[in-house]
């Protein structure tokens, strides 16, 4: 090392090690020149397989947050100053949303090139409001002592992984010269003294009063973001006696006893025209927008709201007991409070089980790629096992937790359902790719126009990405809504905006293996899923073939 290495080039090798203490092992990095030091730090500090770069912020923000979710760790995010915060904004509102923790470095101009005019330069410091668990100013490194500085990032880290884990920004300014002198960092060095730190203590909520609940009581459970919560509402919901039912980005739709097929078979109303006297909602939101308006017009008596987070899960405002967060012990006692009506449960159970005999025969009579709901129920009964599937919002998710039933063993589901935006799915399908599993992502067309940027990441993920993309002629959703019955110019252009465009040149301009399917066309799904490497796979569907195969369901069921 020379004799003066520079503060700053110190300061953020210390900031870069001191994450990895709070188990920070995956960096993505923007070019910049600004976040020169951070850059380089991360280089120097953080695991070859754990540094990722990428041009586009925004999807280097959104791969992040989708490998945060694959690992259960924080991830971070190096940006230089200027435009390139704003751009971390989408993936920032995502993970505040869904409780990841989201560790947004941003290199800045030091105060006295703030307010004066400088190039590249803005207000950064609580340019994400609300929606970041914390934003700490930084000094200059040359203006601070060591130990102050490691002590805000303990803060912020508190902040990141606490009860309510996500995204926090650290906003960090650097004076030039920003390239480092001539030879490396040592570490560690005397003036940087690193000790541990110190643990987080985990809030435990009182143990709340429970209310006992009726024979006719319905368990929900929504949207679950961490493995081990997942992993104790299995435990706590096995040989409950009454029904249960699974959201498809529960994560629990592989496990037995639950129901995955309520969706449809709710087309006909309660089972048996017997509304639930009491209904437990466990988690985050669920996909079912059927279920949600039966629950609010039967408005039972008692709605208990268990969350995962310490947040209000209580969109129709009936719920009559808030508890949560999710935490062992408390569910397992409101359950065990459910005296049970077996006819109750047994009702439910058959009418499942028709809704998911009528989609077996249906998938039988027609072609895997016939049409959009038929592709996603063939696609999931032939995924691999251990896959990550992420389904994309608007259409995709909709489809799958309609008739997409239970999920082969292993197989793990995601969905940006915090937010629900359909930017960033490319970003975040790649991100989910950690340790070598097969990752499949199936977005609408759309949604893959908003992140075509973030193709050129699939290359070089460290496991095979699978990007399914359904072609109906833009926002096939819209056609869903009762703005499609007027129809004419104006809604094809301004809610369905249909487009001509086509993806095999944007995957031959990344080097990703492409195939496009017409509906109806025989191929070999199963094949194409099993196949060891990535791929873009584009069927191009009928624009209303979604609302043609929704009415056919429900028929059918009828």
């Amino acid at each position: 090392m020379t004799a003066s290495v520079r503060r700053h080039d110190l300061w953020a090798h210390a900031l870069v090690h001191r994450l990895r203490q709070f188990g920070v092992e995956d960096v993505g990095v923007a070019p910049g020149s600004r976040s020169t030091p951070l850059a380089l730090a991360a280089r120097a500090r953080v695991p070859a397989a754990g540094l990722r770069v990428h041009w586009d912020e925004r999807g280097l923000a959104f791969h992040q947050l989708g490998h945060a979710l694959a690992t259960g760790r924080p991830a971070a995010v190096i940006t230089t100053s200027g435009s390139a915060v704003a751009n971390l904004l989408p993936a920032v509102v995502e993970a505040s949303q869904s409780g990841v923790p989201l560790i947004l470095l941003t290199a800045d101009r030091p105060p006295e090139l703030q307010g004066v005019g400088a190039n590249q330069t803005l207000p950064q410091d609580g340019l994400f409001g609300r929606f970041a668990r914390t934003s700490t100013a930084f000094p200059p490194p040359e203006d601070a002592e060591p130990s102050a500085l490691l002590g805000l990032v303990d803060k912020a880290m508190a902040a990141a992984l606490g009860p309510h884990p996500g995204p926090v920004h650290l906003n960090l300014p650097f004076r030039e010269p920003l390239e480092p002198e001539d030879g490396d960092v040592e570490w560690p060095h005397s003036d940087w003294v690193l000790a541990d730190p110190s643990s987080i203590p985990e809030a435990e909520p009182p143990f709340p009063d429970l209310p006992d609940l009726p024979p006719r009581t319905l368990v929900v459970v929504g949207r679950i973001v961490q493995p081990a919560v997942r992993a104790s509402l299995a435990a706590a919901l096995r040989n409950l006696p009454v029904p249960v039912l699974a959201d498809a980005t529960s994560g629990l739709r592989s496990e037995a006893g639950v129901l995955s097929s309520y969706d449809l078979a709710l087309t006909r109303g309660w089972p048996g025209d017997v509304s639930p006297e009491a209904v437990v909602t466990l988690g985050g939101p669920f996909v079912s927008k059927r279920l949600l308006q039966l629950l609010e017009s039967a408005a039972p008596p008692v709605w208990v709201s268990v969350p995962e987070f310490p947040v209000i899960q209580d969109p129709t405002r009936q719920a009559t007991h808030r508890l949560g967060p999710i935490q062992r012990g408390v569910v397992e006692s409101l359950l065990s409070r459910i005296p049970g009506d077996e006819a109750w449960r047994d009702g439910w159970t058959d009418a499942d089980r028709r809704a998911r005999e009528v989609v077996e025969a249906w998938m039988g009579d027609g072609s895997p790629t016939q049409g959009e709901a038929r592709l996603v129920a063939h696609l999931v009964r032939r995924l691999p096992e251990g896959t990550r599937l992420l389904a994309g919002n608007s259409l995709p998710v909709r489809h799958l937790d309609h008739v997409g039933g239970a999920l082969p063993e292993g197989v793990e589901v995601f969905a940006n359902r915090g937010a629900s935006g359909i930017d960033g799915l490319v970003a975040t399908t790649v991100g989910l790719a950690e340790g070598g599993r097969v990752t499949v992502g199936i977005i609408g067309d759309l949604a893959a126009l908003h992140d075509l940027n973030s193709l050129a990441l699939i290359p070089s993920a460290p496991g095979p990405v699978k990007l399914v993309v359904i072609h109906n002629g833009g926002g096939g959703i819209f056609r869903h809504l009762p703005i499609a019955r007027r129809g004419g110019e104006g809604f094809e252009t301004l809610f369905a905006a249909a487009h001509p465009w086509r993806f095999e040149f944007a995957a031959a301009m990344f080097g990703i293996p492409y195939r496009r399917v017409a509906a109806g066309e025989d191929f070999d799904l199963g094949a194409w899923l099993a196949h060891p490497h990535s791929g873009i796979l584009e069927v191009a569907v009928p624009p209303d073939g979604s609302v043609r195969e929704s009415r056919e369901l429900a028929a059918r069921l009828a």
